[in-house]
């Protein structure tokens, strides 16, 4: 089963701002489907496909021109805290089965991406896992700027129901 949606970003957790969207397709990896490692590749944990396609609306970062957003992809795991209402998330290594860092390339001078990028993942506990879509402001002379996040609970993936 496939799973198409836009998920909007946020800057920032609980505020209702919106700095733009994404378009994404996630789907489960079947029972016997190839990994990224290739035949014989041992995987622990629900495997799953993400496509980035593109983005719409991105809040613009650098005032002398236009964003070069990409996104990096991460499994978040949410944890509780102290605080009843607050959970942090541990974003866990961005690497693919393989190794290979999950970042879209930059798209140069735009606010409306397309980048329809593929990545393959491994969420070690689908049931409470999220999906992180983070997107950045590529820059090459300082560090890169952060546009949004973006948190897809995996449990409606694993479940037929996102």
């Amino acid at each position: 089963m496939i799973f198409v949606q836009w998920v909007q970003l946020s800057a920032r957790a609980n505020k209702p701002q919106i700095d733009g969207a994404v378009h994404l397709r996630m789907s489960l990896m079947l029972p016997g489907q190839a990994i990224a490692g290739g035949p014989g590749s041992h995987v622990m944990g629900c495997p799953f496909v993400v496509s980035v396609i593109e983005g719409r609306k991105l809040a613009r970062k650098d005032l002398a021109s236009p964003s070069d957003p990409y996104i990096k992809l991460h499994i978040a795991s949410s944890q509780s805290t102290t605080e009843p209402d607050k959970r942090h998330l541990f974003h866990k290594k961005s690497r693919g089965p393989t190794g290979q860092e999950l970042r879209t390339k930059a798209s140069l001078n735009t606010t409306t991406p397309f980048w329809n990028e593929t990545f393959q993942l491994i969420s070690a506990d689908p049931m409470s896992d999220h999906l992180s879509v983070l997107c950045f402001d590529k820059d090459d002379a300082k560090k890169d700027n952060f546009i949004g996040e973006a948190l897809v609970p995996l449990a409606g993936l694993a479940q037929g129901t996102v």
